[in-house]
């Protein structure tokens, strides 16, 4: 009786990541969701930190007859939530595929906060932590860089890697972090059925979300802020209408703060790391 009590309680859970995964009949090894902090499968990540503020991100799944979700947010001093610096509640839409992105203001320069989310049901997502950006003068700073980054060519252990350090400042990923093909020399994970070239909004949020089934990837999120660019496997530069669809996808499952009201895609930037670095973050497959 224990044991169908426990299955009637996980089986709503159990029938949401179904759905959540139902373009992917076989997961390769080491991918799965978060079905512990469901409906928050996708994990948690933050990012564009300044010394006052920072994006936290994370997505609901809702349920199949949902119109739109109140989802509460709070951070922290203290990953136990007893010293809460901020607060409030967002309400996550289909036209956003349930992603939610909060810009958190009035922050202390150069601290490490704690944030997650609630769901209607009570339930709460994995605790992320973030930094903002130092000010006045720094000695040292660390930023852990990275690119070109195929799901399907290895394993990502060198996200784990990053997500168990506590000497990380921030992660900075240059492009490509996601790929919309197979290498055919480097086909080492690869779901079935084939993974084809995404074109659609709806595809290319699928291979987001599919990345996001990797919980390596999902730890390297969780823990450190992030500074995301685009290459040419996340967007497409000679078909226009794909290339919408690709950079609206982008900015929605990445912790990417919009630079310009009316050109939303301007995605170039500058990052002032107090008296010890300027950073440039380019846009180089655009222009």
């Amino acid at each position: 009786m224990r044991y169908f009590w426990l299955l009637m309680v996980l089986w709503p859970t159990l029938l949401c990541a179904q759905r959540e995964l139902a373009h992917v009949d076989s997961l390769p090894a080491n991918m799965y969701l978060d079905t512990a902090h469901a409906p928050f499968y996708y994990g948690v990540t933050s990012g564009d930190p300044l010394t006052d503020r920072v994006i936290i991100w994370t997505r609901i799944t809702p349920t199949p007859d949902s119109t739109a979700l109140q989802v509460d947010w709070e951070i922290a001093f203290d990953a136990a939530f007893t010293q809460q610096a901020k607060a409030g509640s967002y309400t996550a839409i289909p036209e956003k595929d349930w992603t939610i992105k909060i810009d958190v203001t009035d922050l202390l320069a150069g601290t490490t906060y704690y944030y997650r989310f609630k769901s209607p049901d009570g339930n709460y997502s994995a605790i992320g932590r973030t930094k903002t950006l130092p000010k006045g003068h720094v000695e040292h700073y660390r930023i852990a860089g990275m690119s070109c980054s195929s799901v399907f060519s290895g394993y990502f252990n060198a996200y784990r890697r990053i997500g168990e350090r506590n000497d990380i400042d921030l992660v900075m990923h240059m492009g490509d972090y996601i790929y919309d093909y197979v290498d055919k020399d480097e086909a080492i994970r690869v779901p079935r059925p084939y993974p084809v070239d995404p074109a659609t909004l709806t595809q290319f949020r699928n291979r987001h979300k599919y990345y996001l089934t990797d919980p390596d990837l999902r730890l390297a999120r969780q823990q450190h802020p992030w500074l995301v660019v685009w290459d040419n496997h996340d967007v497409e530069r000679d078909d226009p209408y794909i290339d919408r669809q690709a950079k609206q996808a982008f900015y929605e499952y990445l912790p990417i703060r919009v630079q310009d009201p009316v050109d939303t895609f301007r995605i170039y930037r500058t990052f002032e790391v107090a008296d010890l670095i300027q950073i440039n973050m380019m846009d180089m497959e655009s222009y």
